[in-house]
């Protein structure tokens, strides 16, 4: 710290004093003071659950998707292709033995 200087670091200040009943209680609050400031570089909120993280990044997740499925279509649709000819001939002898 003492090469760079300080102006690259950031102050922690108290926001709020906020009393609470439980830890679970703080995070909730937390997370809140979080969305409402758009927080850019404490960006991980606690207890958030798997649903609420996809609904909040709904918009990264499918340009992500995107990109994916661009990069790998000949290899997804050969193996759905392959997947197809293997159930249809599972079928057929299904169909036969029955």
């Amino acid at each position: 710290m003492n090469s760079i200087g300080v102006e690259p670091f950031f102050l922690i200040e108290l926001y709020e004093q906020y009393r609470c009943q439980s830890k679970e209680e703080l995070f909730r609050k937390e997370a809140g003071t979080m969305r409402q400031l758009k927080s850019v570089l404490n960006n991980k909120i606690q207890r958030r659950t798997l649903k609420e993280w996809k609904e909040n990044n709904a918009d990264v997740i499918k340009k992500k998707s995107e990109i994916y499925y661009d990069e790998k279509k000949q290899t997804i649709l050969r193996k759905k292709k392959t997947y197809y000819i293997e159930r249809k001939e599972q079928k057929q002898v299904l169909s036969k033995a029955g």
